[in-house]
């Protein structure tokens, strides 16, 4: 074997050993938090209707008044060794609700009826990026950021009277992107299992929102237990 062919298996070798050690898998859950005054937020009676263009017409609908709901996360991350980085996927469900009482007229009871109104927005949000952390033995403290792939769910909306449901989409969404930056930090309970708490700032639809279509920020705190697969 020539010393090319050496180093090479050695190198070889090596990264496996650092990659052995290294390959982590996360679930978690928490609350995500929806930022800012808007149709998103803003309660299903106020006068901040949204606003959806289509074949060159706009079209108003109610303000959602979505509230803060579970997440739930899934990830991995791939640390290299002999440094302080990291690459980090993820994917995140968000189930977005906002409950109402609305005021309809029953021709039946010949009178006013008071049937709850549910809002709907699922979000299943997809990131790729990067993660700078600091070993202090047991606490391992880190930032992160990721770029963001998000699909939004169209718009539903469901309404109860006398315990008759009815569920229907108002406004089509699809593809949205952006961008989110992290922070938290870590507890090794034993050498291939640790638990992090952190939070997030994601810009969710920064990038191809329709027409008139506001914006959408989130806080999303978590609670992750890490597994290292390989060690």
């Amino acid at each position: 074997m020539s010393h090319l062919q050496k180093i090479l298996t050695l190198a070889f070798i090596f990264s496996l050993n650092a990659l052995s050690q290294s390959l982590f898998l996360s679930i978690g859950s928490g609350s995500s938090m929806l930022q800012g005054n808007n149709y998103y937020t803003s309660d299903f009676s106020a006068n901040r209707p949204g606003l959806y263009l289509r074949n060159g017409s706009t079209s108003p609908f109610p303000s959602m008044s979505l509230n803060n709901e579970l997440a739930f996360f899934v990830g991995t991350k791939l640390a290299f060794a002999n440094t302080h980085f990291s690459v980090i996927a993820d994917a995140n469900y968000l189930p977005m609700r906002g409950k109402h009482k609305v005021t309809s007229y029953d021709n039946y009871l010949m009178r006013e009826t008071y049937p709850t109104a549910t809002m709907k927005l699922d979000v299943w949000s997809f990131g790729i990026g990067s993660r700078y952390e600091y070993d202090f033995e047991y606490f391992v403290p880190f930032l992160s950021t990721s770029i963001l792939v998000n699909h939004f769910n169209d718009s539903r909306i469901e309404y109860e009277v006398n315990e008759v449901t009815t569920e229907y989409s108002f406004v089509k969404n699809g593809m949205r992107y952006g961008y989110r930056f992290g922070f938290g930090i870590g507890y090794k309970v034993f050498s291939n299992v640790s638990v992090e708490v952190g939070g997030t700032y994601n810009f969710m639809n920064e990038y191809n929102r329709r027409a008139s279509e506001e914006k959408m920020n989130t806080v999303n705190l978590l609670f992750t237990v890490n597994y290292n697969v390989l060690r």
